[in-house]
């Protein structure tokens, strides 16, 4: 799935609490940004850890994310990984 700057792939998880990897180049940006966009994913993931088990997340940024403020990168990643979670969940059922 795809958000702005962000791509997010999800596929079922191995264990049954879920897994975050953060996958972020140089074309992200500097690594203090990097850094920056690693603790903002963990904390969403880490927050809504309950709502995402089962799935195993892969978030990946497209181009520099140094300018998207911290708030509206964080509103990103959680739509990302809730929508990429649903379809999930969709799929098994179906």
């Amino acid at each position: 799935m795809h958000g702005g700057p962000w791509t997010v792939f999800v596929a079922p998880g191995i264990t049954a609490g879920g897994r975050l990897i953060v996958a972020l180049g140089r074309t992200a940006g500097g690594a203090v940004v990097r850094n920056r966009i690693r603790r903002i994913a963990r904390d969403v993931y880490g927050g809504a850890r309950g709502d995402f088990s089962g799935s195993a997340f892969l978030l990946a940024a497209r181009s520099d994310v140094g300018e998207v403020p911290r708030r509206r990168a964080r509103v990103a990643i959680e739509g990302l990984l809730r929508r990429g979670h649903e379809v999930l969940a969709r799929r098994r059922l179906a």
